[in-house]
């Protein structure tokens, strides 16, 4: 169901052509302009304008009831950043009750006392921009059920990347398979991209979250990493991959998540579909699911992880069907503190760390063992399944 809604959004994003087109230089730019400044042409140009910018324009934006309106850099790309003779206003970008507004080609350059760009109640695109440097607070703070949709672009170097707050949504990516060029989201000393209650997330595409301390993290808000079956989605180099708490997460379609030092997935006090062609690979630490979480895994490959491959803790539970988890250090499946899992017989659990599948003395799982080389379950109950709904 979420991810017929992301696509039923995406149409809101697609907006006919800047009809009227101005010019802005600012430093470092030659030649005749219509305007000094990003702000002077945004004060005046009627709605659908396309603002053409060069140069380094040192200003605070705001763009407030506004429609169609393109702010399009045209050298190398043009920077928009902090003027450090003017008090901050908070943000170096403001877009605030609009619709339709495009920022391309731009590099916007915060600071650590100035986060680039507050999103409010707005449907705003970025295409090709450069989010970066505001290592105090978000390159991206999206609130007010705000619609922005990010592609071709890089966030890297803030405290968080992209921040998404009560009712707003992210596409992240794009939904068309063969994205030609990734959006990246790396760098962030917090979270890459971080979810809060009611806000939900798309990563689409090609997307990439690389060298995050959490690269995608879920806090009471939910997400899709998904939907086509020809690109991959990566999640990789982070401390934490991908982190849910109170929050859902989705995924369908290739996606890696690799080489993350602590955990590929952790899950706490939520629930998580894993849809298949999902690889959790080479981590701390494959998938964690703890208090009192659920987790269908269908379709997946759970390897070479240093620790265990999956392991369901604190009155959790699972489902598994169609898995391939090998290779890890520690045990393949791990239920414990009371813990449940239904076991489907398709399932290739071997060659892991001690056992393939263990289980305390408080937990255990029922279904069809055959795929599992070494079980030690003194709980496990033998029983035909049918197949689940996936």
């Amino acid at each position: 169901m979420r991810t017929i809604c992301t696509m039923m959004v995406t149409a809101l994003f697609l907006l006919p052509a800047a009809a009227h087109a101005v010019t802005v230089g600012c430093a470092g730019a030659t030649g005749t302009f219509d305007f000094n400044s990003i702000s002077a042409a945004v004060n005046v140009v009627p709605d659908g304008s396309q603002i053409n910018v060069s140069g380094t324009c040192s200003e605070f934006v705001f763009v407030f009831n506004r429609h169609g309106l393109t702010i399009k850099g045209v050298t190398n790309p043009a920077t928009l950043q902090p003027d450090p003779a003017v008090p901050s206003p908070g943000m170096l970008l403001n877009i605030s009750s609009s619709d339709g507004i495009r920022i391309q080609n731009m590099v916007l350059s915060g600071s650590a006392q100035i986060p680039c760009a507050h999103i409010e109640d707005s449907i705003v695109t970025l295409q090709g921009v450069t989010v970066q440097g505001s290592s105090g607070g978000p390159g991206l703070f999206v609130q007010g059920h705000s619609n922005l949709k990010v592609t071709a672009s890089i966030v890297q170097d803030n405290l968080v990347g992209i921040r998404l707050d009560g009712g707003s949504l992210l596409l992240l990516g794009e939904t068309v398979p063969n994205d030609p060029v990734p959006s990246v989201v790396q760098r962030s000393s917090f979270s890459g991209v971080w979810i809060r209650p009611g806000a939900h997330a798309a990563i689409l595409g090609s997307t990439i979250v690389q060298n995050n301390n959490i690269g995608v993290n879920v806090e009471g808000g939910s997400a899709d990493i998904c939907c086509d079956g020809t690109d991959q989605r990566k999640i990789i180099n982070n401390q934490v991959g991908v982190r849910v708490s109170r929050g859902t997460l989705e995924f369908r379609g290739p996606t890696l998540i690799a080489n993350n030092t602590v955990f590929g997935v952790r899950m706490l006090g939520s629930a998580a579909t894993f849809f298949g062609s999902q690889t959790v690979r080479g981590n701390g630490a494959g998938i964690s699911v703890q208090g009192s979480s659920n987790i269908d895994l269908f379709s997946t490959e759970v390897s070479s992880n240093l620790g265990s491959g999956v392991i369901l803790q604190d009155n959790s539970s699972g489902r598994f069907s169609g898995n391939t988890i090998t290779g890890n250090s520690g045990v393949g499946i791990t239920l414990t503190a009371i813990s449940t899992a239904q076991i489907f017989g398709d399932n290739t659990v071997s060659g892991n760390g001690g056992v393939d599948l263990t289980c305390s003395s408080d937990s255990f799982g029922h279904g069809d063992a055959t795929g599992i080389r070494k079980v030690f379950c003194p709980r496990f109950n033998v029983e035909p399944l049918p197949g689940p709904a996936k």
